[in-house]
């Protein structure tokens, strides 16, 4: 299982670790689950922190909002749901998330970062990035991302060195 593994740090987020597990369940053995596995019931907490975007086919290289969850909204000041990436995000900003999902498509695996790391100015923004497939290529990237309001009501504690697919792995047994 390792193989789809993240870089986990050893405490983030319970609604990255339930978007987490619930992606490494849905997926069932192959390499990244498809949207259509996705029962918003069974991920209610996670809903509102999550955005989906398209591949847009026929060019790799653009991404459309799907779903933009209602956290997601406050945080960006406005709803980006049916608009393009290239319409709605500029500079640094636009070729950090673009690298990602470069990165994401190909490598096929999730990723996990804390967005301070990146922008310093997004101090305390948790960020996880998960792969879904129709066929074999990445057609649609799921984002989930928490703010410094969730993380202050919920503190977390990074270790200096991440967990290589801990909580994935651990959570084959684990049930929801």
């Amino acid at each position: 299982m390792l193989e789809a593994g993240v870089e986990l740090p050893r405490s983030i987020h319970p609604v990255l670790v339930k978007a987490c597990r619930y992606w490494n369940k849905i997926r069932n053995g192959r390499l990244m689950p498809s949207r259509v596995d996705i029962d918003p019931a069974q991920i209610k907490e996670v809903l509102p922190f999550m955005v989906l975007n398209d591949v847009v086919p026929g060019n790799t290289e653009r991404y459309r909002y799907r779903l933009v969850g209602t956290k997601l909204v406050e945080y960006y000041g406005f709803n980006p749901m049916e608009k393009y990436f290239d319409e709605v995000a500029s500079g640094v900003y636009y070729d950090e998330v673009m690298e990602t999902f470069r990165r994401i498509r190909i490598n096929k695996k999730p990723e996990f970062d804390h967005l301070q790391d990146i922008f310093p100015y997004l101090e305390h923004y948790q960020r996880l990035i998960l792969p879904l497939s129709e066929d074999a290529d990445v057609n649609i990237i799921w984002v989930t991302v928490v703010g410094p309001h969730e993380l202050s009501s919920k503190p977390v504690t990074m270790p200096s060195k991440p967990i290589i697919g801990e909580l994935i792995e651990d959570d084959a047994s684990t049930p929801d």
